[in-house]
Protein backbone atom coordinates (compact mmCIF):
# COMPACT_ATOMS: atom_id res chain seq x y z
CA UNK A 1 0.00 0.00 0.00
CA UNK A 2 1.42 3.38 -1.00
CA UNK A 3 0.33 6.36 1.09
CA UNK A 4 1.97 9.76 0.72
CA UNK A 5 1.41 10.74 4.36
CA UNK A 6 2.95 7.64 5.98
CA UNK A 7 6.47 6.30 6.15
CA UNK A 8 7.38 2.69 6.94
CA UNK A 9 10.60 1.83 8.71
CA UNK A 10 11.34 -1.82 7.95
CA UNK A 11 12.34 -3.97 10.91
CA UNK A 12 12.63 -7.58 9.73
CA UNK A 13 11.23 -10.33 7.53
CA UNK A 14 9.44 -13.25 9.19
CA UNK A 15 8.86 -16.52 7.29
CA UNK A 16 5.60 -18.46 7.39
CA UNK A 17 5.35 -22.14 8.36
CA UNK A 18 2.59 -24.58 7.47
CA UNK A 19 1.01 -26.19 10.55
CA UNK A 20 -1.10 -29.25 9.70
CA UNK A 21 -2.57 -31.23 12.59
CA UNK A 22 -3.82 -33.97 10.27
CA UNK A 23 -0.25 -35.07 9.43
CA UNK A 24 2.94 -35.89 11.35
CA UNK A 25 5.53 -34.78 8.84
CA UNK A 26 7.91 -31.99 9.87
CA UNK A 27 9.11 -31.81 6.28
CA UNK A 28 9.15 -29.21 3.58
CA UNK A 29 6.24 -28.26 1.37
CA UNK A 30 5.86 -25.99 -1.63
CA UNK A 31 3.18 -23.33 -1.31
CA UNK A 32 1.39 -24.71 -4.37
CA UNK A 33 1.05 -28.08 -2.57
CA UNK A 34 -0.65 -26.71 0.55
CA UNK A 35 -4.00 -28.40 1.09
CA UNK A 36 -6.54 -25.59 1.33
CA UNK A 37 -9.50 -27.86 2.10
CA UNK A 38 -8.93 -27.68 5.86
CA UNK A 39 -6.99 -24.41 5.99
CA UNK A 40 -8.09 -22.03 8.74
CA UNK A 41 -7.40 -18.30 8.70
CA UNK A 42 -7.79 -15.34 11.00
CA UNK A 43 -11.06 -13.48 10.60
CA UNK A 44 -11.47 -10.70 8.05
CA UNK A 45 -9.67 -7.47 8.83
CA UNK A 46 -6.34 -9.07 9.76
CA UNK A 47 -3.41 -8.45 7.43
CA UNK A 48 -2.13 -11.99 8.00
CA UNK A 49 -5.38 -13.36 6.55
CA UNK A 50 -4.84 -11.36 3.36
CA UNK A 51 -1.21 -12.51 3.13
CA UNK A 52 -2.15 -16.19 3.49
CA UNK A 53 -5.01 -15.87 1.03
CA UNK A 54 -2.67 -14.43 -1.60
CA UNK A 55 0.02 -17.00 -0.90
CA UNK A 56 -2.42 -19.88 -1.42
CA UNK A 57 -4.35 -18.13 -4.22
CA UNK A 58 -7.47 -18.21 -2.05
CA UNK A 59 -8.33 -14.65 -3.04
CA UNK A 60 -9.39 -16.14 -6.39
CA UNK A 61 -11.90 -18.44 -4.66
CA UNK A 62 -14.71 -18.07 -2.18
CA UNK A 63 -12.97 -19.09 1.06
CA UNK A 64 -16.20 -19.98 2.86
CA UNK A 65 -16.89 -22.49 0.11
CA UNK A 66 -13.61 -24.28 0.91
CA UNK A 67 -14.39 -24.85 4.57
CA UNK A 68 -17.13 -27.06 5.94
CA UNK A 69 -17.66 -24.84 8.98
CA UNK A 70 -17.63 -21.21 10.03
CA UNK A 71 -15.54 -19.79 12.85
CA UNK A 72 -13.99 -16.52 13.95
CA UNK A 73 -10.43 -16.35 15.27
CA UNK A 74 -9.19 -12.88 16.16
CA UNK A 75 -5.69 -13.82 17.31
CA UNK A 76 -2.97 -16.24 16.33
CA UNK A 77 -3.34 -17.96 19.70
CA UNK A 78 -7.09 -18.53 19.12
CA UNK A 79 -6.40 -19.74 15.59
CA UNK A 80 -3.79 -22.20 16.82
CA UNK A 81 -6.10 -23.61 19.50
CA UNK A 82 -8.89 -23.98 16.94
CA UNK A 83 -6.60 -25.77 14.46
CA UNK A 84 -5.33 -28.17 17.14
CA UNK A 85 -8.83 -29.03 18.38
CA UNK A 86 -10.24 -29.62 14.88
CA UNK A 87 -7.23 -31.37 13.28
CA UNK A 88 -7.11 -28.60 10.72
CA UNK A 89 -4.23 -26.61 9.18
CA UNK A 90 -3.04 -23.02 9.00
CA UNK A 91 -0.04 -20.90 8.16
CA UNK A 92 1.81 -19.33 11.06
CA UNK A 93 4.46 -16.63 11.30
CA UNK A 94 7.74 -18.12 12.51
CA UNK A 95 7.83 -16.30 15.86
CA UNK A 96 4.40 -17.65 16.81
CA UNK A 97 5.77 -21.22 16.55
CA UNK A 98 8.55 -20.83 19.12
CA UNK A 99 6.35 -22.03 22.00
CA UNK A 100 4.88 -25.02 20.19
CA UNK A 101 5.52 -28.22 22.14
CA UNK A 102 7.97 -30.83 20.82
CA UNK A 103 5.03 -33.23 20.30
CA UNK A 104 3.29 -30.68 18.07
CA UNK A 105 6.44 -29.70 16.15
CA UNK A 106 5.98 -32.80 13.97
CA UNK A 107 3.03 -30.95 12.43
CA UNK A 108 5.17 -27.97 11.32
CA UNK A 109 6.31 -27.83 7.72
CA UNK A 110 8.85 -25.49 6.17
CA UNK A 111 7.52 -23.80 3.05
CA UNK A 112 10.11 -23.69 0.27
CA UNK A 113 10.77 -22.42 -3.25
CA UNK A 114 10.40 -19.60 -2.39
CA UNK A 115 10.03 -19.21 1.36
CA UNK A 116 7.05 -16.90 1.92
CA UNK A 117 7.53 -14.22 4.51
CA UNK A 118 5.97 -11.07 5.80
CA UNK A 119 7.80 -7.82 6.40
CA UNK A 120 7.37 -6.23 9.80
CA UNK A 121 7.85 -2.51 10.24
CA UNK A 122 6.94 0.62 12.11
CA UNK A 123 4.59 3.05 10.39
CA UNK A 124 4.62 6.76 11.22
CA UNK A 125 3.24 9.93 9.71
CA UNK A 126 5.68 11.59 7.32
CA UNK A 127 5.81 14.64 9.62
CA UNK A 128 6.78 12.54 12.65
CA UNK A 129 9.62 14.39 14.43
CA UNK A 130 10.69 12.17 17.34
CA UNK A 131 13.23 10.14 15.38
CA UNK A 132 15.51 9.53 18.39
CA UNK A 133 12.63 7.75 20.14
CA UNK A 134 11.84 5.85 16.96
CA UNK A 135 15.48 4.78 16.52
CA UNK A 136 15.59 3.56 20.14
CA UNK A 137 12.34 1.64 19.67
CA UNK A 138 13.66 0.03 16.47
CA UNK A 139 16.94 -0.89 18.18
CA UNK A 140 15.11 -2.40 21.15
CA UNK A 141 12.71 -4.45 19.00
CA UNK A 142 15.51 -5.77 16.79
CA UNK A 143 17.70 -6.72 19.76
CA UNK A 144 14.87 -8.86 21.13
CA UNK A 145 13.58 -10.40 17.87
CA UNK A 146 16.56 -10.98 15.56
CA UNK A 147 18.22 -13.70 17.68
CA UNK A 148 15.12 -15.88 17.19
CA UNK A 149 14.66 -15.44 13.44
CA UNK A 150 16.35 -17.64 10.83
CA UNK A 151 19.13 -15.92 8.90
CA UNK A 152 18.44 -14.50 5.47
CA UNK A 153 20.30 -15.74 2.43
CA UNK A 154 23.08 -13.62 0.99
CA UNK A 155 20.75 -12.22 -1.65
CA UNK A 156 18.36 -11.10 1.07
CA UNK A 157 15.43 -12.10 -1.12
CA UNK A 158 14.80 -15.62 0.15
CA UNK A 159 14.99 -16.82 3.70
CA UNK A 160 17.10 -19.83 4.56
CA UNK A 161 15.53 -23.10 5.67
CA UNK A 162 14.40 -23.17 9.26
CA UNK A 163 16.09 -25.58 11.66
CA UNK A 164 13.56 -27.43 13.88
CA UNK A 165 16.18 -29.15 16.04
Amino acid sequence: MQEDDIVEIKLYDEPFLYFDMSKNTSKTIKSKNINTNNLCLLEEGHCMRVQVMHLCDLHKNNITRLLNFDYKAGSIDSLLRFVKFNNAATLLPFLSTLDISPEERVHLNKIVNPVPYRSIGIVVHRHFVKYKILDKLKEDILSKVLPYLPKQSESGKELSPINFD
